[in-house]
């Protein structure tokens, strides 16, 4: 990558938002480019913005609350995926990330109902029921892990070619 052509961009995206403060577009492209430049607090301010300009527009939150997981802001990140989750329960993503988050975060049982939720809605992807059995045995419930495996390994043998 070149790094003239990212300061170049920057300098025209900070153009651009001069001109157009309200744009929630612009604040969103902006937070793209300060990530790009491993600006990550720039870059939360930039989707702030974006997301308090178009608050039902939820890729901004989505979005953020990535950002702030990145940047090591959890609780911050869980917030705005439980508000992103709030306006639209099946976004698959925000909830597949909160529960990622959650186990990450050493806390199975609310990872275990996020990748719930989601099989609720769709039960045949194998990854959520792979993260849902990790959930249980970070939990200890070793039967729980053990059927949600084996309930991932069989969808994953369905999908097999020349089954």
């Amino acid at each position: 990558d070149d790094p003239g052509r990212s300061a170049r961009a920057l300098k025209e995206i900070q153009v651009a938002l001069s001109q157009r403060p309200q744009a929630a577009t612009i604040h969103a492209t902006a937070a793209k480019i300060y990530a790009h430049l491993g600006r990550p607090e720039d870059a939360i301010t930039q989707l702030q913005e974006a997301a308090r300009l178009a608050p039902k527009f939820l890729d901004y939150h989505f979005d953020l609350a990535r950002a702030y997981a990145a940047a090591h802001q959890y609780e911050r990140a869980i917030a705005e995926y439980q508000a992103v989750l709030a306006l639209d329960p099946k976004f698959f993503d925000a909830r597949y990330n909160l529960g990622n988050l959650y186990l990450d975060l050493h806390r199975p049982h609310e990872a275990s109902e996020q990748y719930a939720a989601i099989i609720a809605a769709n039960p045949r992807i194998p990854d959520v029921w792979h993260n849902l059995a990790a959930a249980y045995y970070a939990a200890g419930d070793m039967p729980k892990a053990q059927w949600a495996k084996q309930r991932a390994l069989a969808l994953e043998a369905e999908a097999r070619p020349g089954r």
